[in-house]
């Protein structure tokens, strides 16, 4: 048999293609499954098995990536002309205390010295609430009007990076650890009914040993059938199966991790209300765990500046109790 050289070179990009691709697999397992349990890098079946669901997952995770909106310029000057600043920040101060005290902000080695600017991953929390304010119709203008607040709180800033690229990169691999984290989560689960069952078949066994009463069938099947469990449960927690636990959620990332977008709409002083009578549409999205904790999350850009001390800490601290 005869292939051109043409024929020959499509057959060779295709199997460069597909170990290029394998690598990348491998290596993304290599940093995911010793976070699961390390002994399951020296299973069967790994990484070959494995690779079908991390691939799935990592495609999934990439369109995470992607959906998550960001940069967004966190600076005060950007304070009254940025709607979405101004909801999220109470003042320009409050903003920069946010930044000056945050993990990025003390966790980042800048590369360099000088000014630079950061990049991070922020979350935020927000909440409804009534309130009493005033309102003007017309010509009047009346007051303990009810009004709904939309108030943003519980700021986070963690992942920071020196690019938009690396931050979305270091946010990847967060969304593919947390979906690791439930894999261990399942595994995590099992064993701790394979204990608590161990624990009642011994309690029942030894009531049951010390009891005066003649045999009692209906309590020696109950017992029979709690070690049956127990044994089926040992048989899921086998290493060799671990790969069950694994395909369960790394095939079905969606059910485990979701980014859902939504829309607010917010006048200046935070009171939620249509475009047309002053509110301004904010574009967010909300990320979803198996945790049930929901935050807004979008990647953000500010100043990098020397986080203040523990001294510089303590004397503001004092400064503000002074003033209180």
């Amino acid at each position: 048999m005869h292939f051109s050289l043409s024929t020959l070179l499509k057959l060779w990009n295709k199997w460069f293609t597909r170990s290029d691709e394998q690598t990348r697999l491998n290596e993304t397992l290599e940093q995911l499954i010793p976070l699961i349990d390390p002994l399951l890098l020296h299973t069967s079946g790994y990484p070959t098995l494995y690779r079908g669901a991390i691939q799935q997952a990592s495609q999934y995770v990439d369109q995470l990536t992607t959906q998550t909106p960001g940069p967004i310029q966190l600076v005060a000057k950007n304070f009254t002309s940025d709607p979405l600043i101004r909801a999220l920040f109470p003042s320009p101060q409050l903003l920069e205390e946010n930044l000056r005290l945050s993990i990025a902000m003390r966790e980042y080695q800048p590369v360099q010295p000088g000014k630079q600017q950061l990049f991070a991953v922020m979350g935020v929390r927000w909440s409804r609430n009534l309130r009493y304010g005033i309102e003007r119709s017309g010509e009047i203008i009346q007051s303990s009007v009810p009004q709904q607040t939309i108030d943003f709180k519980d700021h986070t800033f963690t992942l920071p990076a020196s690019t938009e690229v690396e931050a979305r990169q270091l946010l990847r691999d967060h969304f593919l650890s947390r979906l690791g984290n439930r894999v261990k989560e399942q595994i995590q689960s099992l064993k701790e009914q394979r204990d608590q069952l161990y624990l009642l078949g011994k309690r029942k066994e030894n009531a049951l040993r010390k009891s005066d009463q003649p045999a009692q069938p209906e309590k020696v099947e109950e017992i029979d059938r709690l070690w049956d469990s127990w044994r089926a449960l040992n048989r899921q927690l086998d290493t060799d199966h671990a790969i069950d636990h694994f395909n369960s959620v790394m095939y079905s990332p969606s059910d485990h991790l979701q980014l859902e977008p939504y829309q607010l709409s917010i006048d200046p002083m935070g009171v939620e209300r249509p475009p047309d009578e002053g509110g301004s549409t904010l574009n967010l999205m909300e990320l979803h765990g198996g945790d049930q904790r929901i935050r807004t999350i979008m990647l953000v850009q500010f100043p990098w500046q020397r986080p203040p001390s523990t001294d510089d800490q303590i004397q503001q601290a004092y400064r503000w109790l002074a003033i209180s």
